[in-house]
């Protein structure tokens, strides 16, 4: 484990939160869950430096043109994320991940932004719409495949 590799990988995403009680405010808006967040042993440890080399590697992989290649182009695909999420770029870098896998000829790619949430949608104070959204789409989708 080190502090160094994980301050370069999540040390910059309370910034925009800051000045705040916990230091993973980046996470969500809701105090309460944000709270509990922190205090949980399964949530705030360090990566090791193999945990941060294999989601790296993972991430480069979801990217290349050769992984896009191989998904059906027919496939429905949501991306989702808070408006407010610093690991996304603040909907920047999801943008990009979609025109990418756009120009790689999926044909069937939806975007949805959150404003105000941040990077966990499902424990925003908003979760509810999340869910019902995201329940909504999974519904599109099968009736589209029933038609």
């Amino acid at each position: 484990r080190s502090k160094f590799v994980d301050r370069l990988s999540f040390g910059g995403y309370n910034k925009r939160f800051e000045p705040g009680e916990t230091s993973k405010e980046w996470i969500t808006s809701d105090k309460e869950r944000c709270r509990k967040y922190a205090e949980d042993p399964l949530c705030s440890f360090m990566f090791t430096l193999g945990a941060y080399y294999q989601m790296f590697e993972g991430m480069k992989v979801l990217t290349k043109s050769e992984s896009m290649e191989r998904i059906p182009k027919g496939l429905p695909m949501l991306f989702v994320s808070g408006k407010d999420d610093p690991v996304g770029g603040f909907g920047k870098g999801v943008e990009k991940v979609f025109d990418k896998y756009k120009e790689a000829g999926m044909q069937k790619l939806s975007l949805r932004f959150y404003e105000g949430d941040r990077h966990e949608i499902l424990n925003e104070t908003d979760r509810e719409q999340v869910y019902e959204d995201l329940f909504q789409w999974i519904e599109d989708q099968k009736m589209t495949q029933q038609n």
